[in-house]
């Protein structure tokens, strides 16, 4: 004959202390699965900082090597600005013919744009990832460093504007019979003209005007090359 066994129905309820232990391991689980995963984001959020500080070196060491190229060109230019206006004022402006005309033609270049390599500071800023350098004092820096671009984007801005004002008062100064027979040589660079080509006019009226321009070029270049020895 078949025998049923029924449920013990004086079942032993679990203490207090059980679903307590219940609950601590799971609570205990819950929390180190919680600090496991933070650190996991910690751990990748310092390889990717460190990813970021080697690209920005990289970035930094071109910018350096671009800088220290362009300095030597922008003293040159500064020089050769600060020669047109003292012989633009000169009372014997008659006898510097050639290098009024050299230097003249020198001050039309417009000033090459600072080529900076901005590649990784561009990512950092899309992604966020400028929140990953703990370093307050870094990223202070980092930040002063690359807000100096729009002060000398500003400067140069300026320099295309003063350069379409001195062409201006240029065209009724130079001659351009004399500007056309050494502009056109085949020269990486521009040669004085030979002699002392004379000038269109000499009357202060129109040479201190341009002279005035001049030195309006030089103070927007020296401005220009101050922020970059900053950057530097």
């Amino acid at each position: 004959m078949e025998v049923h066994h029924h449920p013990d129905l004086h079942h032993k309820k679990k203490h207090w202390k059980e679903y307590f232990l219940e609950f601590l391991m799971i609570f205990l689980a819950v929390t180190l699965g919680f600090f496991a995963e933070s650190l996991r984001e910690r751990l990748a959020d310092n390889v990717k900082e460190k990813e970021y500080i080697k690209s920005l070196i990289s970035d930094l060491s071109h910018d350096i090597k671009v800088n220290d190229s362009r300095m030597p060109i922008l003293e040159t230019s500064l020089a050769q600005l600060d020669s047109l206006v003292r012989m633009l004022k000169d009372p014997h402006v008659r006898e510097f013919g050639g290098d009024i005309y050299y230097f003249g033609r020198q001050a039309a270049k417009i000033a090459i744009p600072f080529p900076i390599n901005d590649r990784t500071i561009q990512q950092m800023k899309n992604s966020g990832g400028f929140r990953l350098i703990r370093n307050d004092i870094a990223s202070s820096a980092i930040n002063n460093y690359y807000s100096l671009l729009s002060l000398i984007e500003g400067f140069r801005t300026l320099d295309i504007n003063l350069q379409n004002e001195y062409r201006r008062i240029a065209i009724d100064v130079f001659d351009p019979m004399v500007l056309e027979t050494y502009i056109a040589l085949d020269s990486p660079s521009l040669p004085r003209p030979a002699g002392n080509p004379a000038l269109l006019t000499y009357d202060s009226k129109q040479l201190i005007p341009l002279a005035g321009m001049v030195a309006y070029i030089r103070g927007t270049r020296l401005a220009y090359g101050t922020n970059e020895k900053t950057m530097r």
